[in-house]
């Protein structure tokens, strides 16, 4: 009994541990698709504060332009101003992807994470469960050890 225990105790163990870099190499993956997100958005938002501030320099020199009466000018600018807008509009979608798709992502891992930490708790409460098994088992083994060598005294006496 106590040798199966002890297989069971070092089976459970294995279990543990594998589960606990299971969830270590979850978390450094989890980590650096999270930073490649993080830098995707960044860059989203770089590329749409730099339009931002693109668009409204175009506003300026704009009314600038209109206010001298250069009609042509002004047209050429409204056109630029017009991409503008559009790139600035494709770059806050794309920033607006990257935000929903870390946010789906923080959601998943922290579900996946949480699995982990419940398989991981399991292991331990088996582990613990089996170290106090095979505890006792000693203890009556001994116990066992003990009686025997008294009858054994006894009967040599």
């Amino acid at each position: 009994q106590l040798e199966k225990h002890n297989f069971e105790h070092e089976k459970i163990q294995k279990e543990r541990d594998l589960a606990i870099d299971k969830y270590e190499q979850l978390r450094l993956d989890t980590e650096s698709t999270l930073e490649k997100i993080r830098t995707e958005r960044d860059v989203a938002l770089d590329k749409a504060m730099y339009y931002e501030k693109e668009s409204h320099d175009l506003k300026l020199k704009l009314k600038e332009i209109q206010t001298i009466s250069e009609k042509r000018a002004c047209r050429e600018l409204e056109i630029q101003l017009e991409k503008h807008n559009f790139e600035h509009e494709k770059i806050q979608k794309e920033r607006d992807l990257a935000i929903d798709k870390y946010e789906q992502l923080r959601l998943d891992t922290e579900s996946t994470l949480e699995k982990i930490r419940t398989e991981r708790d399991v292991a331990l409460d088996k582990a613990m469960y089996y170290e106090k098994e095979s505890h006792d088992l000693k203890l009556k083994l001994k116990e066992i050890q003990t009686i025997s060598e008294k009858r054994a005294c006894r009967e040599l006496e």
